[in-house]
């Protein structure tokens, strides 16, 4: 789900949601594919500033730079998501474990 943000959470808009299911996913192949499909729906819908909420500490450590991806079968979906935050988003938070 993409978020515009109000003043506060509960004034929030929903620009946009997709669901899907990647049965042989890992769990951290699905955190990567949800955090780039919710930055291609913002970037679809002009919003700039994101909130991205996540399960995987690893995930969320790695979009924020903290920590190297490392698995290879990550590597590409990590590298579409540091695109999209370099090219589109201009203000990001990230919440997680």
């Amino acid at each position: 789900m993409v978020l515009k943000q109000g003043e506060k959470a509960a004034d929030w808009t929903v620009a946009g949601a997709r669901s899907w299911a990647f049965p042989d996913a890992t769990v951290n192949e699905a955190e990567y594919r949800g955090a780039n499909e919710a930055m291609r729906l913002a970037e679809a819908h002009g919003i700039r500033e994101l909130i991205i909420c996540g399960d995987s500490r690893s995930v969320i450590q790695q979009l924020k730079g903290e920590i190297v991806c490392r698995t290879v079968g990550l590597q590409v979906l990590h590298a579409e998501a540091s695109t999209y935050l370099l090219k589109s988003v201009t203000e990001i938070a990230f919440n997680g474990t």
